[in-house]
């Protein structure tokens, strides 16, 4: 990679470490939002100049499983995955390499996103949900800024 391209790429303020705050789902023909991962959901994602986006989320209130069930339940609960970003203004497109949800895998996943400040964005396009089956949706996830 030039240099030139690497300065510009290094001063892109989407990279860097960011903490979740809020995790909302707008499922098509439901009236509300919601919290998917509930009031209070735990997670980061690192965004790299290569540029690679890695990330989790979980709900709020996760316990070890005691049983199959619950350990099977406990996918609902979190988002994970990792891939290669192709950047553009105010938009990337994830090529996801890795993910809990194998249906994500070879699927270009679509963001759009603000930075504004110490406060990241994201919204996806209306798209189906990997957490609700049979579903259409589209999430904004609310991040802040790591030192």
């Amino acid at each position: 990679m030039n240099s030139r391209l690497t300065c510009i790429l290094a001063d892109n303020p989407l990279f860097g470490t960011w903490r979740v705050t809020s995790f909302k789902s707008q499922l098509v023909g439901e009236p509300e939002e919601r919290d998917t991962f509930g009031s209070n959901p735990k997670g980061y994602m690192i965004i790299t100049p290569e540029p690679r986006l890695m990330g989790i989320t979980v709900s709020d209130g996760r316990r070890p499983p005691t049983n199959q069930a619950e350990a099977a339940a406990m996918l609902q609960s979190m988002i994970a995955y990792t891939g290669r970003i192709t950047l553009e203004p105010e938009k990337f497109t994830v090529d996801v390499e890795v993910s809990w949800n194998q249906v994500a895998v070879g699927s270009p996943q679509v963001r759009f996103y603000t930075v504004n400040g110490d406060t990241l964005t994201i919204r996806t396009p209306e798209q189906d949900s990997a957490l609700f089956p049979g579903k259409r949706a589209i999430t904004i996830i609310t991040f802040e800024r790591q030192n």
